[in-house]
């Protein structure tokens, strides 16, 4: 076996110091060990910390393009450094220039010309070996980032989720029947986040004319018991994202005004298909959203044939795209973080901006989890052009909210019905759709 000889102060040889590209800064100061042998350095050579006999000796190994083999499989340079301090100490070459290239000596900083091809061939192993190295250290830096991120998506994930359970129960049961929530999103939007029906304050109860006495009347009042739900549990769920309180109420009142029947229908679509397994959309009690008169004619057949296409949209949207929940519950964020708005502040664009992109990497990251770095990507793009179908089911459901209204108007206004009507339980979802 061939050893390297060397006392505690080293050998000397050569200039005290050569090196290619170490920060000058670093230099102010002569490093005080040398990182190969933990003997005293002598300065910087070929970019490390070391001493004269370690420069030298991993100078003639390029050059001359020298090869060793350790002994004592590759371990002595463990047992060479808990040798007791003071005594002749011994390495193998092998342990030594391994220890070398792990340093990161440069090759390429060698200015001695190479000697023969062995040399050559060499530099070329050593500057593989220190770019394998480099490659592993980038690795291990990712994956402890993507720790990190994880860690933060994580606990992105369970707010949501914890507040999707919050509202739940309002979407489930609705306003009871004959009661009727006259609280307008302005009153909604300035007072405490209720997540109970029984804790709704000021509840009216409805006048007799109201009152459900037949089929028609029990379904509609069904739909509409459940259609106040989904916007009231929207709208509170937004209440306790922790950027709303830092919009400005005119800021609050446009967001809000745009984002809760997007919110509320996917809402309404995933309980529909993930929850109640069903490809069509349903109540939360289990029965389907329908017509509340059969057709009479071959015009009311294409007419409801289209309108159940618009209402089922969102629901053909996610059978498609398979939604799991985490996907639901950061689509939903990121859908109510809208910074393009009409008539938010430019303050409050930023806000929601910076809200929106937040959730988006959430989403991205998750996406990149689940599916790999082949289809992370696609996915993500696919979940977010589920937004198209949502705002376009949003605006038929406006347009035809303006539509009945303006048919209701004239019937009432023929029949000279139209003065101090009650507006029924229509109240905030009327406002909603009015935007």
């Amino acid at each position: 076996m061939n050893l390297e000889y060397f006392d505690t102060n080293g050998n000397v040889t050569d200039s005290p110091c050569t090196s290619s590209s170490t920060n000058e800064s670093e230099r102010f100061e002569c490093p005080k060990i040398c990182i190969i042998c933990n003997l005293p350095a002598t300065g910087y050579h070929y970019d490390v910390a070391s001493c004269t006999g370690c420069k030298t000796f991993f100078r003639r190994t390029i050059t001359d393009g020298r090869r060793f083999a350790c002994n004592k499989k590759a371990d002595c340079f463990e047992e060479w450094r808990n040798e007791i301090e003071g005594k002749v100490k011994r390495i193998c070459q092998s342990c030594r220039f391994d220890r070398c290239v792990e340093a990161g000596m440069n090759p390429r900083a060698v200015q001695a010309e190479i000697k023969n091809d062995e040399g050559r061939e060499l530099i070329r192993e050593v500057i593989a070996r220190q770019k394998h190295k480099q490659e592993q250290m980038v690795i291990e830096k990712i994956y402890k980032n993507v720790g990190t991120m994880e860690s933060k998506v994580t606990l992105i994930i369970n707010t949501l989720d914890y507040i999707e359970r919050l509202v739940q129960p309002i979407w489930e049961n609705g306003v009871p029947f004959g009661y009727i929530d006259v609280r307008t999103l302005n009153d909604l939007i300035n007072s405490q986040p209720v997540f109970e029906i029984e804790r709704i304050p000021n509840l009216v109860k409805l006048p007799p004319r109201f009152k459900c006495d037949d089929d028609r009347r029990k379904n509609h009042a069904t739909r509409t018991k459940y259609l106040h739900g989904s916007i009231l549990a929207s709208i509170e769920l937004a209440k306790c994202l922790e950027f709303i309180d830092q919009l400005d109420p005119d800021s609050k009142i446009a967001l809000l005004k745009h984002v809760t029947l997007i919110s509320s229908n996917l809402m309404n679509a995933y309980f529909s298909v993930n929850i109640m397994k069903a490809d069509r959309l349903l109540l939360p009690d289990g029965s389907p959203v329908s017509c509340s008169k059969p057709p009479q004619n071959a015009e009311e057949v294409d007419y409801y044939k289209n309108h159940s296409q618009n209402i089922h949209m969102a629901v053909a949207t996610l059978l498609r795209t398979q939604l799991d929940h985490v996907e639901y519950l950061l689509l939903k964020a990121i859908f109510i973080c809208n910074p393009a708005i009409r008539g938010l502040s430019s303050h409050g664009q930023i806000i929601i901006e910076r809200e929106r992109q937040k959730y988006s990497q959430s989403l991205f990251n998750y996406c990149m989890v689940q599916r790999g770095v082949v289809n992370g990507p696609s996915r993500f793009c696919d979940l977010i052009g589920i937004s198209t179908s949502l705002e376009s089911m949003q605006k038929y459901q406006k347009d035809q909210h303006v539509f009945l209204k303006a048919l209701r108007f004239a019937k009432h206004h023929a029949h000279h019905e139209h003065k101090h009507r009650h507006r029924g339980p229509r109240w905030l979802f009327d406002e909603i759709l009015e935007d």
